[in-house]
């Protein structure tokens, strides 16, 4: 069942300090900082820690445990580092290309927006969020699209994957991803991922 309970709540049990795709919401601006110097640090047994370094992706593409679970078994038939390969298969989700083309403030927010049908994919409207965006695909918002978050025009703020086109409102992913982007390595720096313990975690169920 895919997450809808407080957002706060899952950044203080994974002891983050954001998870952009989950909520912009800082928890550390609520937490008495008198407390978390009493704070003693829990010794974590190793399931733990790989717990938690998938909880983090999940959490983060608002995933179920079963859609998740099939991502790492497709990125394990894949050729090449089945980590890398699974941040690529999330990174090109639809509603995290909506996303990261600033047209949503969070991933939960694209979701919303892509089922209400206000998104089309090569002048087709698509409703499906785990739609697999592909390169040259253009990604249109509808004229009567509710007012989101300032659009970002700036293309520095954008990966160089994905161009934005001010004066058509038109996003076009115009090379294949890259883990080596610098927004994309600041994102995941940020989240502190520890890829490796997410398919440790999946090993026994692949």
């Amino acid at each position: 069942m895919r997450y809808t309970g407080p957002k706060v709540k899952i950044l203080r049990r994974l002891d983050l300090k954001e998870l952009p795709g989950l909520t912009r919401k800082n928890p550390m601006k609520k937490r008495d900082k008198e407390n978390e110097k009493k704070k003693r640090p829990k010794k974590q047994s190793l399931y733990s820690i790989r717990l938690i370094e998938k909880q983090k992706l999940r959490f983060n593409f608002c995933l179920t445990n079963h859609q998740f679970l099939n991502y790492v078994k497709r990125a394990q038939k894949t050729a090449g580092p089945t980590g890398e390969i699974l941040i690529k298969l999330l990174e090109s989700r639809f509603d995290n290309i909506v996303f990261r083309l600033k047209l949503a403030p969070t991933i939960n927010a694209a979701r919303q927006l892509i089922t209400h049908g206000h998104f089309q994919i090569n002048k087709k409207k698509v409703t499906i969020p785990s739609y697999e965006c592909k390169i040259n695909d253009e990604i249109l918002f509808s004229s009567n699209l509710p007012r989101l978050e300032e659009k970002k025009s700036n293309q520095e703020k954008l990966p160089n994957y994905l161009l934005w086109d001010e004066n058509r409102h038109i996003g076009t992913i115009c090379q294949e991803i890259s883990l080596k982007d610098p927004v994309i390595i600041q994102y995941y720096d940020n989240l502190e991922l520890r890829i490796l313990y997410v398919i440790e975690h999946f090993a026994r169920q692949l």
